[in-house]
């Protein structure tokens, strides 16, 4: 989607602009004055700008030098919206507006869009002619398609020997965008590929492959000089002072390096490990250089936990419970019970005697038996499910999923010497591998204001238990 900014004191013809290109399919961006209007092209990336002549001469100056040039930080294709008695006059004075085009004012809809598309044209055509020139528009490194040309014939020059790429991707690179603006996230590319071009010495070729990842051609180095390279690179550019502000502190990068040897291999190839191991970098905790090699044979071991089961093997059934935090005494009333069951989300009360003893199970549907009248003069114990699985704490996975892949549908109670540490079903087990978003734990009911809407359930969903 391209973005056009408006700059108008004019805020109907401000709404007017808003909602004609937004129907078709541009983001627009709205400014009435050059200070907003600047704020806008540090926090987005401009395509075109759009300025009103009724803009103060003083205003429209500062626009034009701070984004005239398209090879600059803050830069778009401008279109000069002017009254058409200024347009006489310009005609016959002359203009020394550096605009790439003129629209006389009242704006229509169709001429508007048409000198759009002639704009994006040229700003396609522009971004060619860099890829043409093998030049990376943002920092002018080499462009990537030439980049792959050059570690294509790298390969094939050294196909009966070694030979090693470095890459090296700017750590919350995402965050730094988000909170500065592409022009400062930009600017802070452009400087460490500046860092980065005086340690490209003997040959070595830079290139930006994508967003924040550079990738470094190193001729005639093994694994062990090129991560002594990207040690170096990687410890400049974390003691660089960027002056970005208080607030980001420093920048760092996280690294990798990748070779090839002999035998079949592509420039897609080596790329693949390359990111795959600045992946591993940042998993490490960044501002790291890994060896890619050494990182894939520690993958394929940690890919073994994924055989059956190998990644709970050492969890218990204390680490899957759910803690029982209120239990009922065997001689406790119904009444009681009830009481409990409707001030709590519980589907089942642990019981036990006065000794802590583990007696048996209460679930509400146990108690629904017998008439609420009834339920005061009536002790609990008569009423509970005694036959229901224990576990002890220290029972392992396998044994807990055996007994509820034949027993779907059970509730079973983790127990130490006799006495009730928690509940367990199916679903606990679930729980554990269950992805968590922002969403996992909302509440089903809007907001309440009584103290149980504090009350947040655990995942293990014991209530589904029929």
């Amino acid at each position: 989607m391209l973005t056009v900014l408006a700059v108008t004191p004019d805020r109907q013809m401000s709404r007017y602009l808003t909602r004609c290109l937004s129907a078709f399919g541009y983001e627009v961006l709205q400014a009435t004055d050059g200070q907003s209007a600047l704020s806008a092209f540090r926090g987005y990336h401009i395509d075109f700008l759009l300025l009103d002549s009724e803009l103060p001469q003083e205003t429209q100056e500062q626009l034009f030098s701070q984004t005239g040039d398209r090879n600059a930080d803050q830069s778009a294709y401008t279109i000069y919206l002017q009254d058409a008695e200024q347009e006489s006059q310009d005609a016959s004075e002359g203009s020394d507006w550096p605009a790439d085009d003129m629209l006389k004012k009242p704006v229509v809809v169709g001429e508007l869009l048409a000198r759009l598309r002639a704009g994006a044209r040229v700003l396609e055509y522009e971004r060619r002619l860099q890829n043409l020139n093998g030049v990376d528009h943002v920092t002018g490194t080499l462009h990537v398609s030439e980049f792959h040309q050059r570690l294509a014939g790298a390969i094939a020059l050294n196909s009966e020997n070694t030979g090693a790429v470095a890459a090296l991707d700017v750590d919350f690179f995402e965050g730094l965008t988000n909170a500065y603006g592409a022009c400062v996230a930009n600017r802070v590319l452009r400087q460490i590929a500046d860092i980065l071009n005086t340690h490209c010495t003997d040959g070595a070729t830079l290139s930006r492959l994508e967003n924040n990842l550079f990738a470094i051609l190193l001729p005639g180095n093994n694994v062990q000089t090129a991560i002594a390279w990207a040690n170096k690179a990687r410890e400049e550019i974390a003691s660089t002072d960027f002056q970005i502000g208080s607030e980001w502190p420093r920048i760092t990068v996280s690294s990798a390096v990748a070779s090839w040897g002999r035998g079949q291999v592509t420039p897609g190839d080596v790329i693949k490990r390359l990111r795959e191991g600045v992946r591993n970098a940042k998993a490490s905790g960044r501002n790291l250089v890994v060896d890619c090699q050494a990182i894939r044979q520690e993958t394929s071991e940690m890919s073994d936990l994924a055989l059956p089961g190998k990644l709970f093997e050492n969890t218990t059934a204390i680490d899957i419970m759910t803690p029982v935090v209120l239990m009922l005494r065997g001689d406790d009333s119904l009444e009681r019970a009830t009481a409990l069951f409707e001030s709590t989300d519980l589907p089942a009360l642990v019981t036990c005697d006065h000794g802590g003893k583990f007696l048996g199970v209460l679930t509400r549907e146990d108690i629904e038996q017998l008439p609420a009248e009834d339920r005061e003069s009536t002790q609990a114990q008569g009423y509970l499910q005694t036959d229901v699985k224990c576990f002890s704490d220290s029972a392992n996975f396998s044994e807990l999923m055996e007994f509820f892949t034949k027993n779907a549908d059970s509730l079973a109670v983790v127990t130490e010497d006799e006495e009730p540490l928690g509940l367990i079903n199916r679903n606990s087990l679930v729980a554990l591998s269950m992805p968590l978003n922002d969403r996992s734990f909302a509440p089903r009911d809007a907001r309440r204001s009584s103290s149980d809407y504090l009350r947040v359930p655990d995942l293990c969903a014991v209530g589904d238990v029929a």
